[in-house]
């Protein structure tokens, strides 16, 4: 079994000698590490005050209280401008594990990040300056860098083979790059049609042949879906946006609006308009929980989508609705389900934004984040206005092993009156509703939607619930615009977590820059 944690303390003690460095090393929680639970967080800082040039790191082995290994791991920051930390890793075990790190400067001011760290190999950078912004401070005279555990599937956790090592900062990250070879699914999924039907086929089992034939087979797979989710209401063609207030900010002008989104209905919303504008611009449609969240109004989110756009020279619509309110179905008429009803809401306030002076109405977008996401899809898909799309980690199929690509729940797909099964992950399939559980049973899946958006371009900022492997679903797609003599209108980018890093976002407004040229 490997040394307890409490003698940790003289192993990194003398790992710093021998680089040349005072120690000054700090070790919390050395009680009796056998009574830990997997709850229990165990620190290890490091207080590298006489290591002020170059890079310095740590490096450890978790394992569990039978000396399996866990997983190994380094931090490491430049010292020079305390800023980058670095984090190396190789998990050995099925479940992902998640660990915290944390600095304190000379004011003794805390600054905390989470990163998951995925089965297999790691290599994740953290922009300390991103962690919490609102604290200003100089990181160049931080006093002291930690990283601790925060779960993982072990019972008792040990520490162990401790080295210092040197560290380079991470590369400036070039977005415009990254999304112009996005389009290329990685070597493992390409060409691989997995096991969804191709939206090539008609209902009557005969193929589509060449694109003459296509528009007669997107209008069958929407002509399914509505009738599986419901038939939308009349759109309004143009809806009316009442001014409430508006205030000059920063390179933009951000207006507080009742936008109509139904016959009967108006939501608040924020609308941002690039100071200076002169003639008709792109714009974007950002749909989330709230309107204030993509608007930059909620800080520390990174889901700031009609800010970020407002400030590249978009026009931005941000709205948002709390999707339970469907638990006494006021938001929602009868007779269609939830996710489809708020795609009727974006497609709406796309035709507001189209009969307003400043916007182009033919380079319209929409995004949103996780549920936001979902919303997105439907939106984009449903709607064939939505000029091109982005959808951040809703999860783009079915799949009950994922908690949160949870379109059973009676919020996206699942309502059906007076038979609501218990909120909360799929266990017992007898429990579907609603057209989601009909769907299901008749082997239809999301991949059908993403063909209705060819040939119009569409980003999946995937993370968490949608990795790399959704490329098998997204394949369907890349086929019909094949069909109909296009290519790079289907991409895909990845991370390890559920919530964008600034990567990602830079990488979402790259796409929408590339696709609408403000």
């Amino acid at each position: 079994m490997p040394a307890p944690i409490r003698t940790v303390t003289a192993c990194l003690a003398a790992s710093l000698n021998a680089a040349g460095m005072d120690p000054g090393v700090q070790v919390a929680r050395c009680d009796d590490a056998s009574a830990w639970s997997s709850e229990t967080r165990a620190d290890v800082a490091i207080v590298p005050e006489h290591a002020t040039r170059g890079t310095s790191s740590l490096r450890m082995r978790f394992v569990d209280a039978n000396a399996h290994n866990v997983f190994t791991t380094a931090i490491a920051s430049d010292w020079s401008s305390g800023r980058y930390l670095t984090i190396d890793a190789f998990v050995d075990a099925t479940m992902p594990v998640a660990i915290g790190v944390w600095t304190r400067d000379q004011s003794d001011r805390k600054i905390t990040a989470t990163v998951v760290l995925k089965p297999g190999a790691n290599t994740v950078s953290v922009d300390l300056e991103s962690i919490e912004p609102e604290v200003k401070q100089d990181r160049s005279r931080m006093k002291s860098l930690c990283l601790f555990q925060w779960w993982s599937q072990t019972a008792t956790v040990w520490f162990g083979d401790v080295r210092i090592t040197a560290t380079p900062a991470p590369a400036a990250f070039d977005a415009q790059a990254s999304i112009a070879a996005s389009h290329a699914p990685p070597a493992d999924f390409r060409d691989q049609p997995g096991s969804f039907r191709s939206p090539l086929m008609r209902d009557d089992g005969t193929r589509v042949a060449d694109a003459s034939q296509w528009p007669a087979r997107r209008a069958e797979i929407l002509g399914f879906w509505h009738g599986e989710m419901g038939a939308w209401p009349a759109l309004i063609d143009a809806p009316r946006v009442d001014l409430v207030s508006e205030e000059q900010r920063d390179g933009y002008a951000l207006r507080t609006v009742r936008v109509q989104v139904a016959a009967e209905r108006t939501l608040t919303a924020y609308l941002l308009v690039p100071s200076g504008t002169t003639g008709r611009r792109p714009a974007v449609l950002t749909v989330y929980y709230d309107a204030e969240t993509g608007a930059g109004m909620k800080p520390p989110s990174r889901s700031t989508y009609a800010l970020d756009l407002a400030k590249r020279g978009f026009v931005t619509l941000s709205i948002g609705v709390q999707p339970w309110t469907v638990d006494d179905h006021a938001f929602y008429p009868d007779g269609i389900q939830p996710l489809s009803y708020l795609a009727y809401v974006a497609a709406n306030c796309c035709n507001a934004l189209a009969a307003m002076p400043e916007v182009d109405p033919a380079r319209i977008g929409v995004t949103g984040h996780s549920y936001g996401g979902k919303w997105a899809m439907f939106a984009s898909c449903l709607y064939e206005r939505f000029a091109c799309a982005a959808w951040s980690d809703g999860g783009i199929v079915f799949d009950e092993e994922r908690g949160n690509v949870n379109y059973w729940e009676p919020w996206y797909l699942g309502w059906q009156p007076g038979t609501q099964r218990a909120r909360g992950e799929m266990t017992d399939p007898a429990t579907r509703t609603g057209a989601y559980a009909r769907m299901i049973a008749a082997k239809h899946d999301l991949h059908e939607l993403h063909a209705l958006m060819a040939p119009r371009p569409f980003l999946v900022s995937g993370g968490s619930e949608d990795p790399p492997s959704r490329w098998i679903a997204l394949n369907h797609a890349r086929a019909v615009n094949a069909l109909l003599g296009v290519s790079d209108r289907v991409a895909m980018t990845n991370r390890p977590e559920h919530g964008h890093t600034d990567e990602s976002k830079a990488q979402l407004v790259e796409f929408f820059v590339r696709e609408l040229k403000p």
